[in-house]
């Protein structure tokens, strides 16, 4: 008979954890989805505040969408690798 204290968790896959490619696509997921956000609210602010509107308006929101939401995910992914 097999004691609890037998099984090493190293050696059993369902109590290893993610793996290190599972880790930084959730750092690259987090990442983005926070920077869009915060490029959305910034973005929208300073297009607000410039008197921006209709399709300039739409395009200076996305475009900071986007280059934030690209920045903060690239380097949570890093992070996410170094960490693995």
């Amino acid at each position: 008979m097999v004691s609890a204290t037998d099984i090493k968790t190293q050696d059993h896959p369902a109590l290893r954890g993610p793996g290190c490619q599972a880790r930084m696509q959730a750092g690259l997921m987090v990442g983005l989805v926070i920077g869009v956000t915060i490029g959305g609210l910034y973005g929208g602010s300073q297009a607000l505040r410039y008197g921006v509107s209709g399709r300039e308006f739409v395009r200076v929101v996305g475009r900071s969408m986007f280059s934030v939401g690209g920045v903060f995910g690239t380097f949570m992914c890093v992070g996410a690798l170094l960490r693995c």
